[in-house]
């Protein structure tokens, strides 16, 4: 983690959330940690431009996956248990709630006035962006998603930084690790076969999407930096309010359909009546009417369209 600046920061832009998940995501051995390793000086520079000018810090916050799974099974250097997999499920669930925590403590920052490290040089203290960098495969959508709707409900900022690289590349440097920190053979397969690149759904393309290819880190810099200024996604639906725009759109689906029932229905009524006799047209028309408010009616409680009209097609043909 890097402090604030010492001097006053300025305000953020209105629409900048004051913290923003980073995933970066990639392949084994893809360059994430090296990433996330140059990420505190970088965006210190980053963001100065892209938010609020020179001047303007960052407090970032590096939540590694595998040190999660090695600290689950047991170890943290050399000599530490071979990969586990129930270890690294278990390490997705910390660095869910570890991330949930720090978005947690700066919204708390932030309605006292002071978001990630407390800026001190001025009589108030001031808020500052925090990035939160996660820092693992995340070679599924549903767990970038996760990160996602967390985000959302706690307003901070996402982005997705995809670390593009070589799969022979990942492939030669996951080998070179020691045993500690390697992934299997047959994991790195595993993954390499299930990943879905980000950029198909509209909460991780477009701005809220990061590229880096060929091992340019530095180009990623000032896209990142950019993207913290983007406001955060919008919060969930009330589900009182999710209720009631369901129940109106169900009830104009009901209406449209009563409107194209009642239409075909006038249709049926009045073809059957000019080819009747005369002396019959009256009678019909009564009959074939109730029919039609009948099946009105009926098409209005949810019955289906054909269902409804069934009696009134099987009337007014015997006449056509």
């Amino acid at each position: 983690m890097v402090s604030a600046p010492e001097r006053p920061l300025p305000p953020l832009p209105p629409a900048a959330p004051a913290a923003v998940v980073a995933i970066v995501c990639g392949l084994p051995g893809s360059g994430k940690s090296t990433l996330c390793a140059s990420a505190p000086a970088a965006m210190a520079e980053a963001t100065a431009t892209a938010r609020a000018g020179p001047g303007c810090g960052v407090v970032t916050h590096h939540v590694c996956l595998d040190a999660l799974e090695r600290e689950a099974r047991g170890g943290g250097g050399g000599g530490s248990p071979p990969f586990d997999r129930e270890a690294w499920r278990e390490s997705r669930g910390a660095a869910l709630e570890r991330v949930d925590g720090l978005l947690r403590t700066v919204a708390a920052a932030v309605g006292a006035g002071v978001a990630g490290d407390e800026v001190e040089g001025g009589a108030q203290p001031v808020p500052v962006p925090v990035l939160v960098l996660v820092d693992d495969t995340m070679h599924l959508r549903s767990m970038r998603h996760a990160y996602w709707r967390l985000a959302r409900d706690r307003g901070a900022g996402f982005v997705v930084v995809h670390v593009d690289a070589s799969p022979d590349a990942c492939w030669a440097r996951n080998a070179a690790r020691d045993a500690s920190t390697r992934v299997p053979e047959d994991a790195f397969l595993r993954v390499r076969a299930a990943f879905e690149a980000p950029g198909s759904e509209p909460w991780e393309s477009g701005d809220a999407l990061v590229r880096v290819r060929d091992g340019d880190l530095a180009a990623v810099w000032p896209q990142l930096g950019r993207a913290m200024a983007r406001p955060p996604p919008a919060p969930p639906e009330p589900a009182a309010r999710a209720l009631e725009r369901r129940a109106e759109g169900a009830a104009a689906n009901a209406s449209s359909a009563a409107h194209a029932v009642d239409a075909l229905a006038r249709r049926l009524v009045g073809a059957a009546v000019a080819a009747a006799p005369a002396n019959l047209r009256h009678d019909l028309a009564a009959e074939l009417n109730a029919l039609r408010k009948d099946a009105l009616a009926a098409v209005r409680r949810g019955a289906r369209a054909d269902e409804a009209l069934a009696k009134l097609r099987a009337r007014s043909h015997a006449h056509l």
